[in-house]
């Protein structure tokens, strides 16, 4: 059994194991581009040339910052799964998500200090729990579609009460009581 190349120049194969006793192989290409099958060996050269531009990867097109098409990260394997923008560092930086337009989307920026993130949305903001409507966000008013339980908390600065389903203020209460 021959090991190596024979005196042809041909590939020899191994038919039982390799015991390298300690010795190199040495020889192996050190660009990617001349791999040409999922056995090919890999030198050390182009397995740290895969790790560096892993460690590196840019969601870039065309030059831009602008990808297109679907975004799906799979947390299967890990514990959880982030995106955005973890470090402004100092200056007037912001960060969005995007959610249609621009005038739909999540907004963070440095510009004001401990300023909270805010939703910009051109339609409101609807959540849902498990496919039913908990809450909608318009700009003139919050509609609830659950039960609210202030936790032990006032609600306060309710108007006078008009129709029949008015909230009434404690003030409006002892009023009538009054009477």
């Amino acid at each position: 059994m021959s090991y190596g190349i024979n005196k042809f120049g041909d590939k020899a194969t191994v038919e039982n194991e390799l015991n390298m006793n300690g010795n190199s192989i040495v020889g192996l290409p050190t660009h990617i581009g001349v791999l040409t099958g999922d056995g090919d060996a890999v030198s050390r050269r182009i397995l740290l040339d895969v790790i560096e531009k892993l460690n590196h990867i840019s969601l870039k097109t065309n030059g831009t910052n602008k990808m297109t098409g679907d975004l799906l990260m799979d947390s299967s394997n890990n514990d959880s799964v982030s995106i955005g923008c973890t470090d402004f560092r100092a200056g007037e930086k912001s960060f969005g998500v995007y959610l249609g337009n621009v005038d739909n989307g999540l907004l963070y920026n440095t510009l004001v200090e401990s300023q909270p993130v805010t939703l910009y949305t051109s339609d409101g903001f609807l959540v849902k729990v498990n496919s039913v409507n908990v809450t909608k966000f318009n700009s003139n008013k919050v509609d609830f579609f659950t039960s609210i339980d202030a936790k032990q908390n006032y609600i306060y600065n309710a108007p006078q009460p008009i129709h029949p389903y008015d909230v009434c203020t404690k003030g409006y209460a002892d009023g009538l009581a009054k009477m």
